[in-house]
C-alpha cells in the first residue's frame, strides 16, 4: 500500500504494525513518525510511517513511501549507537524527538526517525503517552550503552 491509498488512523497503525510481530509478541506503544533517510546520498524529505515497540523488545515500524512500502525492525539489544535530540526550533515547540541508531543485523542497520507528541488534523488517540513511553525505553537504552 502506498501513501496515496494510505489511511492515516490508528487502525491501520496498528494493523501494519502487527504484520511484523512474531508469534506470541505484542505491541506495547505505537507511533506515527517520520523518517528520514541515512546515507551519503539520502533524500532530505521526510517519509511518513509508524513505529511500535514490542513487549519483546524490539522497534517495529513501516516507511511508506509513494509507492510501496518498507518494514523496519530492531533488536533493541542489537543496538550499538544511539542519539536522542530536540530538533533546536521544532523540538521545543510541538515535542519533537530525533531519534537515530545503529545496530547489528537485519536489512536497516541506521535508522533515523522523528517523532513528536501531538499531530494534527489525523485520529491518533494516545500518541502523547506513546511517544513517552517509547522515549523512555530508549532514554534507559541510552543510558545503558558502553561509552554513555
Amino acid at each position: 500500500m502506498g501513501a496515496l491509498t494510505m489511511k492515516y488512523n490508528d487502525e491501520e497503525m496498528e494493523r501494519l504494525l502487527s504484520e511484523q510481530l512474531l508469534p506470541g509478541e505484542s505491541l506495547e506503544a505505537s507511533v506515527a513518525c517520520n523518517y528520514m533517510e541515512t546515507g551519503f546520498f539520502a533524500s532530505r524529505y521526510p517519509i511518513a510511517g509508524y513505529i511500535g515497540l514490542t513487549d519483546s523488545g524490539c522497534l517495529v515500524g513501516i516507511m511508506i513511501r509513494l509507492i510501496g512500502s518498507e518494514q523496519v525492525r530492531v533488536d533493541l539489544s542489537q543496538v550499538t549507537k544511539l542519539k536522542i535530540r530536540k530538533p533546536a526550533l521544532t523540538g521545543k515547540l510541538v515535542g519533537q524527538r530525533e531519534i537515530y541508531l545503529e545496530h547489528m543485523g537485519g536489512k536497516n542497520r541506521k535508522v533515523k526517525f522523528l517523532m513528536q507528541e501531538k499531530i494534527s488534523g489525523k485520529k491518533f488517540a494516545a500518541q502523547a503517552e506513546n511517544v513517552q513511553r517509547i522515549m523512555s525505553e530508549l532514554e534507559y537504552l541510552q543510558n545503558s550503552l558502553p561509552g554513555k
